[in-house]
């Protein structure tokens, strides 16, 4: 079992005992951890603006990160102040098993940007702004915590189209 915290990521390879062992993978702030619906090794996790999104093999424990909150500028994203993003969080669904979707909200503001990550080529795609409670891209008055995107979930209509459901609005 790997359990995401805001002191970081821990797995337990005997999470029904009565007094399961612990160990922690990787320090951080954490929100989110999923696994991969193609590979029963891996595992990915995502939080905050000091964490990004990591690849974690259970193999050997090993991982890497993926996306770096700071490095979201190739996604047209140059304008914004990247240091206020509040949340990364992350869904793989089986109608999509080969991609793993971020949503990130930015402190104060309205931004909610959803991206695709191609597990397959290692590539991420920026897909564009989310409306909120202030519309795209606009000033939440309210409070940063007002327009935080906190999950999507990736499905297919009834044509067979992938769609997104997200959690955004006023809280």
């Amino acid at each position: 079992m790997a359990v995401a915290t805001t002191a970081g990521l821990f797995l337990s390879e005997n999470a029904l005992d009565e007094q399961p062992l612990w160990e922690m993978l990787i320090k951080g702030d954490f929100y989110d951890v999923e696994r991969d619906l193609l590979s029963d090794t891996i595992i990915y996790a995502s939080g905050s603006d000091t964490t990004g999104v990591f690849k974690i093999n259970l193999n050997n424990k090993t991982y890497g990160k993926l996306l770096d909150p700071d490095s979201l500028n190739p996604y047209g994203l140059d304008s914004m102040d990247f240091k206020r993003v509040r949340r990364l969080s992350i869904e793989i669904s089986p109608a999509a098993p080969n991609y793993l979707f971020a949503i990130y909200t930015q402190r104060d503001f309205a931004y909610s940007r959803l991206l695709r990550y191609d597990i397959n080529d290692g590539t991420w795609a920026f897909k564009g702004e989310l409306p909120s409670d202030q519309g795209f891209g606009g000033q939440a008055f309210n409070g940063y915590e007002r327009t935080l995107g906190w999950d999507i979930m990736p499905d297919t209509n009834n044509a067979g189209q992938l769609c997104l459901l997200s959690c955004i609005g006023t809280y």
